[in-house]
C-alpha cells in the first residue's frame, strides 16, 4: 500500500476517509459479531469494498516499529473497520484488548464515526456536505490542539452530544 510502502521509525503518517461504510457476513469466522466492516471508496462497484481485514494487513500489519499512523474514518460502522487491537474503553479509563485481533510493530490510532452497528450522521455547513464526527473533531482541536487521544475522544462525545446526535466514536 502507498501510505505504508517505506516507512520508517519517525515516520507519522495519517488517513481519513469520509464517506460510506457497511457491514458484510464475515467470511472467515473471525468477528465476534459475525460481520466484517468495509469501506466503500468511489471505485466499489468495479474494485470492490475495503475490508477491515485488508485494511489491516494492507496498511496497519507493515508498519515498523518507531511508525506513528493515526486514522479517522468518518463512516457508518467504523468502529472497529480497521481491526485494530486495542479499544479505548471511556468508562473504565483503559484500553481494552479485542480479542482474536492481530497486533502490528507501528504505534496506530483510530478515530471512528461511530460504533459497528451505527450510521455516522451528515451535516450540512455553508451549503456543503459533510460529516458530524468530522465537523465536531474539528471544533474540539480548535478549542485545543494538543488533546491526548482519550480526552480527544471524551470532547468529540460531549460535542456531538449538544448537538444531538446519537453516534459514539471509538
Amino acid at each position: 500500500c502507498w501510505l505504508a510502502a517505506g516507512a520508517q521509525p519517525g515516520d507519522v503518517l495519517f488517513l481519513q476517509f469520509s464517506g460510506h461504510g457497511t457491514q458484510l457476513e464475515s467470511q472467515d469466522g473471525q468477528e465476534a459479531d459475525g460481520m466484517d466492516e468495509a469501506l466503500l471508496p468511489c471505485d466499489y462497484r468495479t474494485e470492490g469494498f475495503l475490508v477491515d481485514n485488508e485494511i489491516f494487513d494492507l496498511i496497519v500489519m507493515p508498519l515498523q516499529s518507531g511508525v506513528k499512523l493515526t486514522i479517522i474514518l468518518d463512516c457508518c460502522h467504523s468502529g472497529t473497520a480497521v481491526d485494530l487491537p486495542f479499544i479505548w474503553n471511556p468508562s473504565a479509563k483503559n484500553w481494552e484488548l479485542e480479542s482474536g485481533a492481530p497486533h502490528s510493530a507501528g504505534d496506530v490510532q483510530m478515530f471512528s464515526g461511530c460504533e459497528d452497528d451505527q450510521c455516522s450522521m451528515d451535516v450540512t455547513r455553508h451549503g456543503r456536505a459533510g460529516g458530524a464526527m468530522t465537523t465536531c473533531m474539528t471544533k474540539a482541536i480548535r478549542e485545543n490542539p494538543d488533546w491526548y487521544y482519550p480526552d480527544l475522544l471524551s470532547r468529540l462525545h460531549e460535542i456531538l452530544a449538544e448537538k444531538g446526535y446519537e453516534q459514539w466514536p471509538q
